[in-house]
């Protein structure tokens, strides 16, 4: 099920051919990982754990999935809308990671504006919210290009320390 498109991409509910890609591209790249989900890459057994909990399945819309290019049908990355715990009202996170070698060609751009719209049209919030790694300059200055403002920091259990940002829908 497509979750969300736009002109160069599409978000749709994770199949199980998807699960090994993500884990080549993405899960067990220990850069990747230091900036997103962890401190270190993921085992095998790790990836499919973290893709049975967080990724979208059946007709669900809120939670992680692949992100694949119209164009080719490459995949191209992750993304995808997350309730936000962390935080003690009713909010949501919007992410992504762009594999490697898709970097670089306005992708993450892109998908965060979709999923900024995603957030305010079919979630009905009123803010969004995104976290960065400290030392991940690229993904925050596009948090700031979006329009969204630093708030704090925030220490997860899983992830480590992030910075969270934020913006008025």
């Amino acid at each position: 099920m497509i979750i969300l498109e736009t002109s160069h991409l599409y978000l749709k509910t994770i199949e199980k051919e998807d699960s090994d890609i993500l884990h080549e591209k993405i899960f067990s790249n220990e850069d990747t990982m230091k900036y997103t989900f962890g401190q270190k890459a993921f085992t095998i057994e790790e990836s499919k754990k973290f893709i049975y909990k967080n990724f979208c399945k059946n007709n669900a819309n809120v939670g992680l999935a692949p992100l694949f290019e119209k164009s080719s049908g490459l995949l191209v990355g992750i993304a995808g809308v997350l309730k936000f715990d962390e935080l003690e009202t009713d909010a949501y996170e919007f992410g992504f990671i762009i594999i490697e070698e898709f970097r670089k060609k306005g992708y993450a751009t892109e998908i965060a504006k979709a999923e900024i719209i995603f957030a305010k049209k079919q979630l009905r919030q009123k803010y969004i919210f995104a976290t960065a790694h400290k030392e991940n300059i690229a993904s925050k200055n596009l948090l700031l290009k979006l329009g969204l403002t630093y708030l704090r920091d925030i220490d997860f259990k899983e992830r480590g320390q992030r910075e969270i940002y934020s913006k008025k829908l």
